[in-house]
């Protein structure tokens, strides 16, 4: 038996500058954000749901 698992939740926001975004893309955005602002500090936060493979 194998699982499934979907993305239900994604977030990311900056300590530093307070931007955040609640999209998908969260982990891109993540990392551009603190390419093009040296010094920033962004917490990202995903979060599945597992479940068995039917």
């Amino acid at each position: 038996m194998s699982a499934r698992q979907s993305l239900i939740h994604h977030t990311a926001g900056c300590f530093t500058c307070g931007k955040s975004v609640s999209a998908r893309n969260a982990l891109a955005w993540a990392h551009n954000h603190v390419r093009h602002n040296p010094g920033h500090w962004v917490e990202v936060s995903l979060g599945y749901i597992v479940s068995a493979a039917a």
